[in-house]
This record gives C-alpha cells, sequence and structure tokens, in this order.
C-alpha cells in the first residue's frame, strides 16, 4: 500500500501561509495603533529635520527587504503592487513608530541647551473657518533652522522682546532627541 507524500508539504504549506498571515495580521494592528500613538501624543515633540525623516523611511524600507520579514511576505502571494503597498503603508510607518515610541518612553540623558532670538515672525494657519496665529522664532547661527516645529511658539507663551529660549531635551535610546520643555526669557 503507497502511502501519499503530497499531503506532508500541502498541510505544512498551508500551515506557514496561516502563520504568515496572522503575523503580518498583528503586524498591521500593532503598526496601526504605534502609529496613532506616536502621532497623537510624541511626534509634536521629536525634534527631527526633513532629512532624518528620510531616512527613516529609507531605513524602514530597506528593513522590509531583511530575509525574516521577507520570508512572510512572500509566504501572502501578493501581487507587485499590493506588496508595496502593505511595505511602505503599513510595516514602514510601523517601524519608524514603534522606534519613536522606544526613543520617547526610554530616555537615556536629560540635557538643556540655550539660544539667542535674532528675531521673530507671524505664522498664520488657515484651517476650516478658523486662523491660528503662531509666532516663530529665528534663532542665532540658524539653530534648528530645518526643525520649524522647535521654533514655533504660542503667542500667548512670548514676552514682548524676547532675547533667549531654553529647551529641556531626553536624548532617547534610539539617540533621537524630544523636547520635555521650553522657557522663554
Amino acid at each position: 500500500m503507497a502511502t501519499n507524500t503530497n499531503s506532508l508539504p500541502k498541510h505544512q504549506s498551508a500551515r506557514i501561509n496561516w502563520l504568515a498571515k496572522e503575523v503580518i495580521a498583528w503586524v498591521l494592528v500593532i503598526g496601526i495603533f504605534a502609529t496613532l500613538l506616536t502621532y497623537w501624543y510624541i511626534w509634536s515633540s521629536v525634534v527631527l529635520s526633513n532629512l532624518q525623516i528620510a531616512g527613516l523611511w529609507i531605513t524602514g524600507g530597506l528593513l522590509t527587504f531583511t530575509p525574516f520579514i521577507q520570508k512572510y511576505l512572500q509566504a501572502l502571494n501578493l501581487r507587485f503592487e499590493q506588496d508595496l503597498i502593505l511595505r511602505f503603508a503599513f510595516i514602514v510607518p510601523a517601524f519608524i513608530s514603534i522606534l519613536l515610541l522606544l526613543n520617547y518612553f526610554l530616555p537615556v540623558a536629560i540635557y538643556q541647551e540655550t539660544h539667542s532670538i535674532t528675531g521673530t515672525y507671524d505664522i498664520v494657519i488657515y484651517k476650516k473657518r478658523m486662523e491660528l496665529s503662531y509666532v516663530g522664532l529665528i534663532l542665532k547661527n540658524d539653530a534648528y533652522a530645518g526643525v520649524e516645529k522647535i521654533r514655533t511658539i504660542d503667542p500667548r507663551n512670548v514676552p514682548d522682546y524676547p532675547q533667549q529660549i531654553t529647551y529641556t531635551f531626553n536624548q532617547g535610546i534610539v539617540g533621537i532627541k524630544t523636547l520635555k520643555e521650553y522657557a522663554i526669557k
């Protein structure tokens, strides 16, 4: 009596496909949760320039081509477009968010920087029948010129003739600075 040897690989293949789908589903759930948490609570205090953000995206994109993740994505048998959407719409933001969350919640050092203010300018943002006004700071030696959100202050917190600003930063475990507080004199 001959045994059917084809059933064993199909069973293992089905189990690998189920495991791959389960892992990808959990990555998507954790990624969406981490991305929302990062956007709501952490993103406004992260000190990154546009170049550093692009570097995070490139690193995250390259991470999706590691053999560990590649194994799970290949088991899903996705078309090329679906594979790219899964990588760059879900996995890369999840990677960046988890990295920023670890950086935020695991600080290595706290330090202060003081910068002289050489000028200010008005920032007006128009949103759905509203006008939001902010004050932009120009710092000596163009400090944080590429990071406008750290130089954008609510007008109620700015004295008439500001002289200097002191930032207190957390240096995270990943090495990314996070703004803890600031004081204007």
